[in-house]
C-alpha cells in the first residue's frame, strides 16, 4: 500500500483526510510528546494504527536513516516558514520520500491583505515567520537543486480573513475579528469565483515536486 507522512502532524486531521480521500497508509511525524499523543488518539478514533505516529525530531539523523526513502508522499503545512534558513528542513522532506515520490510543502503568505491583518490582529506572528520566502519566486528557489522535479509552485487558498485568527482577542480586536469572521463567507465565494488571485490576496504558497532517481540529473 502506498504511504503518506505529514511532518508536524498534530492532531493528524490533514494526513487522515489524505488517507480517507486517496487510500494511502497514513503516518505522522510529531516533535512534541503532547502533539504525538493527540495524533495517536485521533488515529485510533479513525481506525488507523496509532503506531503509525512517529514521535521524534525531523533533524534527528538516526530517525532520518530509519525512514529514509520510505514514503510515497511527504508533506508539511505551515512548517518551513518558521526557519530563518529552511534548506535543511526541505532536504529532510526529500530524504524521507521514495524515488518518484512526491514532496508537498505549503506555507502561509503574510503578504498584502494578510500581512496587514497580522499586523493589526496578531503582530507577534510577524516575528516568528520568515517573510522573505512568502513570495512565489523566492519560495520556488528553495527547491532548486534539491533532487526534485517541480510539478507545481504557486499561490493558492484565496483570501483568508482568519489567517491571523486569535481565540478571544482583547479590546478592540474582538469586534474587528467578529466582523472578519462574518466577511469570510464572502471571501470564500470570491475565491470560488476566481476573484482572489496573486501574492496580495492568496493565503498560501504550494510546492509539489517529484523526487528524482539518484542517477538522474
Amino acid at each position: 500500500m502506498a504511504s503518506v507522512v505529514e511532518i508536524g502532524a498534530a492532531p493528524g486531521d490533514e494526513v487522515l483526510k489524505f488517507h480517507e480521500c486517496f487510500g494511502y497508509q497514513p503516518f505522522g511525524l510529531e516533535y512534541t510528546a503532547a502533539g504525538a499523543a493527540a495524533t495517536r488518539r485521533n488515529f485510533e478514533l479513525r481506525g488507523v494504527n496509532p503506531g503509525n505516529v512517529i514521535e521524534g525530531d525531523l533533524f534527528d539523523d538516526a530517525l532520518t536513516r530509519v525512514y529514509e526513502s520510505r514514503f510515497d508522499v511527504v508533506f508539511s503545512r505551515g512548517l518551513i516558514e518558521h526557519f530563518t534558513d529552511p534548506t535543511e528542513a526541505i532536504e529532510r522532506h526529500v530524504r524521507l520520500a521514495k524515488e518518484g515520490g512526491l514532496v508537498v510543502i505549503t506555507i502561509p503568505t503574510l503578504t498584502g491583505v494578510h500581512w496587514a491583518l497580522a499586523r493589526i490582529l496578531a503582530p507577534w506572528q510577524i516575528a516568528i515567520h520568515n517573510l522573505g520566502i512568502m513570495r512565489r519566486r523566492p519560495f520556488e528557489r528553495l527547491f532548486e537543486n534539491r533532487g526534485l522535479e517541480t510539478l507545481y509552485c504557486g499561490y493558492q487558498g484565496g483570501l483568508n480573513l482568519l489567517l491571523s485568527y486569535t481565540p478571544d482577542p482583547a479590546g478592540w480586536r474582538h469586534p474587528l475579528q467578529a466582523v472578519l469572521t462574518k466577511l469570510q463567507l464572502a471571501a470564500l465565494v470570491a475565491r470560488r469565483a476566481g476573484l482572489c488571485r496573486g501574492r496580495y490576496l492568496n493565503s498560501s504558497l504550494v510546492f509539489i515536486g517529484r523526487k528524482r532517481a539518484q542517477n538522474s540529473k
